[in-house]
């Protein structure tokens, strides 16, 4: 008996090892095990480019696949991003550069105002100083953020901000928050000084419009989209109200956009910066669970900060990343490429 336990052990003992050594020729999880980077070849057309995916003169320019991995190397990490392949065009009239992204997506989520919802996205990111590396050689910056003295361009593309502004965001405030009552200290009449306390819930100086539909006609603001002007947006106390608006930050005032593309600069983790000068436009269409998005951007414009790509000559590089709502991914968490080359003809 011992004799034949003793052989069962020995065997499991052999299986566990012969286990062990083929895991350990298998790549790591988010190992680059592509050969080397793709190059996406830049499309060459005459006229005007359109921001429309399904513009016929997409169909100019060849598909290049590049492969997306988990962004395990900095907190926060996402071992399983939800795309793990996105498809890429670009084109160029000699005035601009348009990249074309296109991925499958279940679901479109482009309303991210509860805290545990989250937008669909996707950015490109190029190096700003000439790198002298081309394919098949990877440039020496981290395909991430940069690096310290190795500034990269990043472009991101927001669903949310692409719908904001086109549908009526009150409504949909209150569909995620149908019982939402807003508390707060003081009230303030719109273009004066005077400050006057909440003393009931009837209407009287607003105090339970906030949210809501109710009408605060005692003030003359027939809706509660007024009133959350009223309370936020202009007066002599918006600070205390809207801290994010109120300090110039792009992702709480709406009218500092000027597409749903944010133009960002980075070196390194934790120093991604909006640029003062929004310098790309873009526009992404969702059917047949699949975004098709297209960022678009003059060759060379007058922001250091900008990558300028005719200074590059014939090859850019850029990474690429995606980021699924409906799996929870934000900020670090998402699925990002290695290092790729557009060749600019």
């Amino acid at each position: 008996m011992n004799n034949k336990l003793t052989k069962i052990g020995l065997v499991a003992m052999l299986f566990v090892f012969s286990a062990s050594l083929a895991m350990a020729d298998q790549p790591q999880r988010g190992a680059e095990t592509s050969e080397g980077p793709q190059v996406v070849e830049a499309a060459q057309v005459s006229g005007d480019i359109s921001l429309d995916p399904s513009a016929v003169e997409w169909g100019a320019a060849s598909t290049t696949v590049v492969s997306l991995l988990p962004q395990d190397v900095t907190e926060p990490k996402e071992f399983s991003p939800s795309v793990t392949q996105v498809q890429v065009k670009v084109l160029s009239n000699r005035r601009e550069i348009a990249i074309r992204l296109e991925w499958n997506d279940a679901s479109k989520n482009s309303i991210a105002l509860r805290h545990d919802d989250y937008r669909d996205g996707a950015a490109v990111m190029f190096p700003v100083e000439v790198t002298e590396e081309e394919p098949p050689d990877e440039p020496g910056i981290f395909p991430f953020m940069g690096n310290d003295g190795d500034a990269v361009n990043i472009w991101h593309w927001k669903a949310d901000w692409q719908r904001e502004g086109t549908t009526n965001e009150i409504e949909i405030r209150d569909n995620q928050y149908p019982h939402m009552q807003s508390d707060y200290y003081i009230n303030e009449r719109p273009g004066a000084r005077i400050i006057s306390v909440a003393t009931s819930d009837t209407g009287e100086y607003c105090s339970d419009c906030v949210g809501n539909k109710n009408p605060c006609a005692k003030l003359g603001h027939p809706s509660a989209a007024d009133a959350q002007t009223l309370m936020s947006s202009t007066g002599d106390h918006q600070g205390p109200y809207d801290a994010g608006q109120y300090s110039g930050n792009i992702l709480s005032d709406e009218s500092l956009r000027v597409s749903p593309v944010e133009d960002l600069s980075a070196e390194g983790f934790g120093t991604l910066t909006t640029q003062a000068s929004q310098d790309v436009n873009g526009f992404g269409v969702w059917g047949n669970s699949t975004w098709s998005v297209v960022l678009k951007r003059k060759l060379s414009t007058n922001d250091s900060a900008d990558t300028q790509f005719l200074r590059f000559g014939t090859y850019v590089p850029i990474a690429i990343a995606v980021w699924d709502g409906a799996n929870g991914e934000r900020n670090g968490q998402k699925g990002r490429s290695a290092w790729n080359y557009i060749k600019i003809k």
